[in-house]
């Protein structure tokens, strides 16, 4: 409890607050407390503290418990990929209650139909995570928006551009865990491409997406429309490949960040492209710091002011990734411009020395910059 001349009282009791610790797929393995348990050596001296451990689950693909890995858990609502579970139906563990249906993880299926089951023949109307259960998630709702491009004979002239569905700004949505509503074909802007003749029929389509994040691979580093390689364009993947739809709004505060270092790059980079132009570090700068004040700002529970909600468990996970990675990208571009201030001639290939620390950040920005934007 404190008081000052400018403040309230505040109580803060140690154990009322927990932490999830969650793997790649959103499935909540441990739960800890905000308690630290002294260890001592002796009677009278505290030689070190461990954590207070709530709860432990570990999961099978489709999410069973697993027997001699789990422990405490039916004291906690959300488990398996951060989903509410009805432990009053089935036992503990065995009914989980996704958006729309329920899921019966012993045997891998959903208790009913798929209700978007006639778009997708070609799948089971019971599947869970279309059988993809290593990597992927179930996830609900749409993509963000599909647009229709409509080619030209000469197939790179576009003829026309429109928005089939937009499935943004969903009423009931698990906005707890994600900024944007979206579905099961999973996050990103999905394009269909319709090939015509001269006649103006249409004589082939295909399906593209950009900017997805459909597994954990795809998910590393890139958030919402805007932030990781590449963002959204008017005409997606095979049209231009520049012409950047800064109009669409950002899906959050984390996004909006991205957004505007994106338009500073734009109009200020000198074409040696995003990780060897120096000239732009100040704008490195500043996301850096955008992403570093995000996590600072909103980390309990305050408003995202893009969302107007509580930011989301996704952009609070991408402010701090983003801030990792842009201070990667500030080392290096500090070091490279004290190169050229010596006269020297360096790209990423020269960033050596500095131990282990640097050879592993040389890789993951070596391995960024030559990513094909999707």
């Amino acid at each position: 409890m404190y008081n000052t001349s400018n403040s309230i009282n505040v109580v803060s009791i140690l154990g009322n607050k927990s932490f999830e610790l969650t793997d790649h797929r959103g499935n909540v393995n441990v739960v800890i407390s905000n308690i630290k348990v002294p260890q001592t050596s002796n009677t009278s001296t505290v030689s070190s503290y461990i954590v207070n451990i709530l709860r432990v689950s570990d999961y099978s693909g489709f999410g069973v418990q697993l027997e001699g890995r789990t422990f405490n858990s039916a004291t906690f609502s959300y488990g398996f990929q951060n989903q509410e579970v009805d432990n009053e139906i089935k036992g503990n563990g065995n009914s989980i209650s996704f958006e729309f249906r329920m899921h019966d993880p012993r045997v891998g299926r959903f208790f009913t139909l798929d209700p978007l089951s006639k778009k997708y023949p070609h799948n089971s109307p019971y599947a869970f995570s279309e059988n993809r259960v290593i990597d992927g998630i179930e996830l609900e709702g749409l993509e963000y928006i599909t647009y229709r491009i409509t080619f030209a004979p000469d197939r790179t002239t576009v003829a026309k551009i429109e928005v089939v569905n937009d499935f943004r700004l969903q009423k009931e949505f698990d906005y707890k865990t994600y900024s944007e509503s979206f579905g099961p074909e999973g996050i990103g802007i999905k394009y269909i491409y319709d090939y015509t003749n001269d006649k103006g029929e249409v004589i082939g389509s295909e399906e593209v997406w950009q900017i997805r994040q459909d597994g954990f691979v795809s998910n590393l580093g890139r958030h919402g429309l805007y932030m990781g390689s590449g963002c959204i364009t008017f005409t997606g993947p095979l049209g231009s490949g520049t012409d950047y739809n800064f109009g669409m709004p950002p899906i959050d505060g984390v996004d909006a960040a991205a957004k505007a270092h994106d338009i500073r790059d734009s109009e200020q980079g000198d074409g040696r492209g995003w990780l060897e132009d120096t000239g732009l570090l100040g704008s490195d700068k500043t996301l850096l710091k955008n992403f570093e004040d995000y996590t600072a700002n909103h980390s309990n529970g305050e408003i995202d002011e893009y969302t107007k909600r509580p930011a989301s468990e996704e952009a609070l996970k991408a402010a701090k990734q983003g801030a990792l990675f842009f201070g990667m990208v500030v080392r290096y571009k500090e070091w490279k411009v004290e190169q050229e201030s010596q006269g020297k001639t360096v790209n990423i290939d020269d960033y050596k020395g500095g131990g282990v620390k640097r050879a592993i950040e040389r890789t993951i920005l070596k391995k960024a910059s030559t990513d094909t934007p999707m």
